[in-house]
């Protein structure tokens, strides 16, 4: 009785770390979340700044980790629903015949296995840094093209000269690397268990957030009537490089971007 009580206390407490990895760390995987952290970082620091140095233009190096992620939340998305479907037709031919599995649903209204399921996460985790993803390049691109495009209708400024040109470099060798490179990063991301995330939509400067300067556009400014209040929130006009969270909330790395200059109206 007490060596089935520890059998089923093993199994639940295995259940939940594969449901969340983020305070139980496997040392031997290769896609530890801590070392996922320290490779953001990096290619902030790296990766990032190489690609922008040998380019000489700071354009849109954010927004193509950006698209990355967004495609690799999609990509992640669809595998995990491909699975549930798959699982829940091999529960039903498992009724149709003879042949017996042990299979634990977690709800009685779940329709698919959900450690089946669970485990195929677990192995998108593993397998991440192995993946051939180059066939997702083209789609990143694309979505790039298509926010430096809404940009550009949106800004009508001069500069988006420089950004039409910039548009151009997408499919030059560098934009290439560094794109793969966004997607094999944010993919290793994605398949933490729970998702690390990307935050890069924020209106206003928060904590989660390192203010680096202010936009200094006249077009891009915060206009408020008579004397700008000081304890007012300040609006954030631009990311230079997104923040990162685990899958509770917890900032990992804050946010960088520029704030809106406060004018008068009056």
């Amino acid at each position: 009785m007490v060596s089935n009580y520890h059998c089923r206390i093993a199994a639940l407490s295995e259940r939940r770390v594969k449901q969340d990895q983020s305070k139980v760390e496997n040392t031997l995987s290769e896609n530890r979340q801590s070392k996922v952290e320290e490779d953001f970082t990096n290619f902030f620091d790296g990766t990032r700044m190489d690609a922008w140095e040998k380019m000489q233009t700071s354009y849109s190096f954010k927004e193509q980790i950006e698209a990355a992620y967004e495609k690799m939340k999609e990509a992640r998305g669809a595998i995990f629903e491909l699975g549930k479907e798959v699982t829940r037709i091999f529960c039903l031919y498992q009724q149709k015949t003879s042949i017996s599995y042990s299979v634990c649903l977690r709800r009685q209204e779940s329709q698919y296995p959900v450690e089946a399921v669970d485990a195929l996460m677990m192995i998108l985790k593993e397998t991440a840094p192995k993946c051939n993803l180059d066939c997702l390049v083209e789609d990143v691109i694309q979505v790039v093209k298509e926010k430096w495009n809404r940009w550009q209708e949106k800004e009508k400024l001069v500069r988006n000269s420089r950004l039409s040109r910039a548009v151009g470099h997408l499919h030059k060798p560098l934009f290439q690397e560094y794109i793969k490179a966004s997607i094999r990063l944010t993919w290793r991301m994605v398949t933490q268990t729970p998702p690390l995330k990307l935050e890069y939509q924020s209106l206003y400067l928060q904590q989660c957030h390192k203010k680096t300067g202010y936009h200094t556009s006249p077009e891009v400014c915060t206009l408020v009537k008579g004397t700008p209040d000081q304890h007012q929130e300040e609006e954030i006009a631009c990311y230079l490089w997104p923040g990162l969270f685990d899958g509770e909330g917890r900032c990992i790395r804050k946010g960088e971007v520029l704030c809106k200059i406060r004018g008068n109206t009056e």
